[in-house]
């Protein structure tokens, strides 16, 4: 009998500590009502490094983390938060002893003296005029630059700083970090314009530039990676390939002096139509003066006065020429010669029919080439650069 209400006494207390009975879903029903899931990494907590450039990123995500969150207690999220700052940042709330009250006070403390909008900018603006100048056709410079640029522009405009009223100072400092021939290239890219140039146009001219960069040193490394008896039967094409992609910028065609095509005082006093001719006997590209046919342009920079995918230079020329003449996408060391007989002066101008086509080489790879039209011709002709 004592055993009974003993036992039953027992039974009364672990009623009480186990609290309301909470209905439990069988297995089967959660199965059926629970979405499916991937599982994915634990998300890990931000680390701060007490430097004042880093903490808007670690302040966000650490909100968003912990501070939001309402499952965690303020002594964990107090926890965390210790656990997740260094430097200066640990040692101003080192000594607050882990409390509800101290975490409001500890978060209140870092939040006054990291945002502080005219330190935030001075460390942005601190790092990236420390960037070193560019080393000429370095691609680690010219992307550490393109880097500093767009992330300094970002985390000024995240502080609520944007650089409209500074673009021009902005856009002077980073052309100065560039080498003299990447210099000489952004003002080729403006052209003629008298506007001043925007970001926007500044992180398009680095992006292209580190685009073209990373391009032409992928094909040097395969090319340098060829073995012996493949750099001997394909000793034309490497050359040829060579040719292309030497800067237009070295040597001027006309002049050979070194300086851009487009700055040449013999090309400035010709003619736009001279121009366009100029352009065709050396074999340019008519949007950029490039060694490279139009088509295979890497500029998005278009002609100033009507947009057209040709130089500035050479507006003229396109928008009044009566008939269109072709370059040859042709490179090698000795150049062709086209011979064509002047109609007399009251001919008509004939337009001669085109095509473009693509042809695929013996590796699958495509190419776009443009293809002269012409039913009564007796031979057949191909570039050589389309050849190989």
């Amino acid at each position: 009998m004592v055993y009974l209400q003993q036992r039953a006494k027992l039974v009364e207390l672990e009623q009480a500590l186990a609290g309301p009975s909470v209905a439990v879903e069988p297995k089967s029903a959660r199965a059926e009502t629970a979405p499916s899931r991937n599982v994915l990494p634990r998300i890990q907590l931000p680390q701060f490094s007490g430097k004042f450039e880093d903490w808007p990123a670690f302040r966000d995500l650490f909100r968003s983390i912990v501070v939001e969150e309402n499952s965690l207690s303020k002594v964990e999220k107090f926890h965390y938060l210790k656990t997740s700052v260094k430097g200066d940042a640990e040692q101003l709330i080192r000594n607050l002893t882990s409390t509800e009250d101290n975490f409001e006070r500890a978060w209140s403390t870092l939040k006054e003296h990291f945002e502080n909008a005219r330190l935030l900018v001075r460390s942005y603006l601190t790092a990236f005029t420390s960037l070193p100048r560019m080393k000429a056709d370095s691609v680690a410079d010219l992307r550490r630059i393109f880097h500093g640029v767009v992330s300094t522009v970002g985390a000024l405009e995240g502080i609520g700083r944007p650089i409209e009223n500074g673009t021009d100072l902005f856009v002077h400092i980073a052309i100065e970090l560039l080498d003299s021939k990447t210099r000489r290239e952004w003002e080729n890219s403006l052209g003629k314009s008298s506007e001043p140039p925007s970001y926007e146009d500044l992180r398009e001219f680095l992006q292209e530039q580190l685009m073209t960069q990373e391009v032409l040193r992928t094909v040097a490394g395969e090319t340098s990676g060829k073995s012996s008896t493949e750099k001997s039967s394909r000793s034309a094409r490497a050359n040829h390939v060579k040719g292309r992609n030497t800067d237009s910028s070295r040597s001027c065609p006309l002049c050979k002096k070194e300086h851009f095509m487009a700055f040449c005082e013999q090309y400035k006093k010709k003619s736009a139509q001279e121009r366009r001719e100029a352009v065709n006997t050396h074999q340019r590209c008519w949007n950029c003066l490039g060694r490279h046919m139009v088509g295979e342009c890497p500029s998005a920079k278009n002609c100033n006065k009507c947009a057209g995918r040709h130089h500035t230079t050479l507006h003229e020329a396109f928008s009044s020429a009566p008939a269109i003449a072709l370059p040859v996408a042709a490179s090698s060391s000795s150049p062709t010669v086209h011979v064509s007989k002047r109609p007399p002066a009251e001919s008509i101008a004939v337009l001669l029919a085109t095509a473009r086509v693509f042809v695929t080489d013996r590796s699958g790879a495509r190419h776009s080439v443009r293809a002269l039209v012409d039913p009564g011709s007796e031979t057949c002709l191909i570039a050589e650069s389309l050849a190989q």
